[in-house]
């Protein structure tokens, strides 16, 4: 892998061997000219691909996992993650094949996110974007469902807002949030009517990371205001499971308590930019329209 040194240095180690040099080894360099050949067929997402038959599940699964074996590699995790958002948006049913294939799928992909996403703006939008139709799904949504995972998300998200982004970022401060929503959005769908979810979210700061992006982007970005709309939503939703009569408890008052508790503690922390957002762009309209239509 191409790694970097605490100053900054570029060097090469071998994970296998144990070895490492400041040279690139042939090895590294032919592997990521195979990369750009593949790049060059497949293109990136709004590109004119080449005619070529195109990638199937079998050898997207070779690519994620490229993702997770070289998660700290940034020059070859742009591009596998690349060449797998662009086959995967151009036909959709391959990264349903993929998904069902490859059981670490969402591993490698918060893997390479966590770490060349930390420095490589491509790595972030692929990976992001392949994250987001898999929280969609309802059998890869419980697979991404893990604290870890929702810890990367949430960080990423806070790297992307202007406020928040660590000295020597070269993300630029008039860049549409376009990560920040996607990342919003995908703890959005985590924790939407998933009670588990909601606790390990509110647990790692999601509420706050809502409330920040409003701050540095509700007033001009829509979207991101019905997103953040949407995840709020979810973290303030009551617990459909029902708990019957008997099974009633000590216990279970207090975890109701505490549950309500922390939902006080995110209407505190969210109350001002949201209704901000919601009067601002008249989503608390739209939603009074949409109960008179329901109504008539």
């Amino acid at each position: 892998q191409e790694l970097a040194s605490a100053d900054g240095a570029v060097y090469y180690h071998n994970a296998s061997t144990r070895e490492s040099r400041w040279d690139e080894p042939a090895e590294h360099l032919a592997f990521v000219a195979e990369l750009d050949e593949l790049a060059a067929q497949y293109g990136a997402v709004d590109d004119d691909a080449d005619e070529a038959a195109p990638l199937g599940a079998a050898e997207c699964a070779q690519l994620a996992g490229i993702l997770g074996t070289h998660a700290r590699d940034a020059r070859v995790c742009r591009r596998a993650a690349g060449i797998l958002n662009a086959v995967t948006t151009r036909a959709p049913h391959v990264l349903d094949d993929l998904a069902a294939a490859d059981p670490h799928l969402e591993l490698e992909l918060v893997s390479a996110l966590a770490h060349s996403g930390a420095t490589d703006t491509g790595v972030v939008a692929d990976a992001t974007a392949m994250l987001a139709k898999l929280s969609a799904w309802e059998r890869t949504k419980a697979r991404l469902s893990l604290r870890e995972y929702v810890e990367v998300l949430n960080r990423t998200a806070l790297d992307h807002i202007p406020s928040q982004r660590s000295p020597g970022s070269q993300q630029a401060d008039a860049e549409p949030p376009t990560v920040v929503t996607r990342c919003l959005a995908i703890l959005a769908n985590l924790a939407y009517r998933a009670p588990d979810v909601v606790a390990i979210e509110l647990d790692c700061g999601v509420q706050r990371t809502l409330q920040l992006a409003l701050h540095a982007h509700g007033a001009s970005d829509r979207r991101l205001c019905e997103v953040a709309v949407f995840g709020a939503s979810c973290l303030l939703a009551d617990d459909e499971s029902g708990t019957s009569e008997d099974d009633a408890s000590v216990g279970t008052t207090s975890t109701e308590e505490a549950a309500t508790r922390r939902k006080t503690a995110v209407c505190a922390c969210l109350a001002t930019d949201l209704a901000a957002a919601l009067r601002r762009w008249g989503l608390d309209r739209d939603e009074d329209s949409d109960d008179d239509d329901d109504d008539d």
